[in-house]
């Protein structure tokens, strides 16, 4: 979360592809003419689907990760997998 924290600070915003609203929080649209609880709507439904998208990416890459040494596992079973070779 400290990634979070840095992002809060800097007061930066987010614009994701995946997250359609994201791009309404950062247009060119002049501020003063978007009212300040649309504004606040907008922020937090962008910040809560940002946050789970980046909890299912990490959840990705967990299980990724698991499914590549359980393969790693499986294959030095039989002596099939000898890893990276040394250089000649």
């Amino acid at each position: 979360m400290a990634l979070k924290k840095q992002i809060e600070q800097h007061e930066l915003r987010i614009a994701s592809l995946e997250v359609s609203t994201s791009w309404q929080a950062v247009s060119d649209r002049d501020p003063s003419r978007v009212a300040p609880i649309t504004r606040a709507v907008i922020t937090a439904i962008n910040t809560m689907l940002i946050d789970l998208t980046a909890a299912m990416s990490h959840k990705d890459w967990l299980s990724h990760h698991q499914r590549q040494k359980q393969g790693i596992r499986r294959a030095h079973t039989p002596g099939n997998f000898r890893g990276k070779q040394a250089d000649q």
